[in-house]
């Protein structure tokens, strides 16, 4: 028995554009930590990218021998990864920017970054 949409005819039913709009919304919602503008462009965080750093930490802190000198470690080698990721970004920022392409953000996710 097929009932997908609102008629239960079988065919799912499509949002409109403001549906659309307003659910992108409310997922991008608290969604990320704004840093600093670099160049004009905000670089935000993405909550997740909390968890990548707190992995880090932990796995630092199972090591046997100075556990907090080897998270310190393991952090550091995160934050320094993330640096080279915004490096990139920028370059990226750099090129639109040659071509009149208006850059608002880089958002910083724990699979890498993001110019929009």
């Amino acid at each position: 028995m097929k009932s997908y949409g609102p008629h239960g005819n079988g065919i799912a039913a499509i949002p409109t554009a403001t549906q659309i709009r307003v659910a992108i919304a409310i997922v991008k919602l608290h969604q990320s930590i704004k840093l600093f503008r670099i160049f004009g462009i905000q670089l935000e965080l993405h909550w997740t990218f909390l968890l990548t750093i707190g992995w880090a930490a932990w796995i630092g802190l199972r090591e046997e021998h100075h556990p907090v000198v080897a998270a310190l470690w393991y952090v550091s080698l995160v934050v320094l990864v993330f640096v080279c990721v915004v490096l990139h970004e920028l370059g990226h920022c750099f090129a639109a920017k040659r071509y009149r392409v208006r850059i608002y953000r880089i958002l910083l996710l724990p699979i890498g970054g993001m110019a929009q």
